[in-house]
């Protein structure tokens, strides 16, 4: 990979993209909470991504978590 091409998607370009997808009629699936679970489903904006949240999940039990921090997936698999 040549050295003047980032290896991944800055943060401020994501809703562009995300833009850019849905304007060609595609629809975008990502992780997003919904009811106190990190699942996936439809994106409309970067703002939906869990940033800030992960989750623990232990035999039988599963939380999310808020956390200090701007990652958008630090979690494992949903629930």
């Amino acid at each position: 990979m040549s050295k003047d091409v980032p290896a991944f998607l800055p943060r401020e370009a994501l809703q562009r993209l995300i833009d850019a997808l849905r304007a060609t009629g595609r629809r975008c699936v990502g992780p997003l909470v919904r009811e106190e679970a990190i699942v996936f489903g439809t994106l409309e904006t970067a703002a939906q991504l869990p940033c800030g949240i992960r989750d623990r999940q232990a035999p039988g039990s599963y939380r999310i978590e808020r956390l200090d921090s701007p990652r958008c997936f630090a979690w494992a698999n949903g629930p």
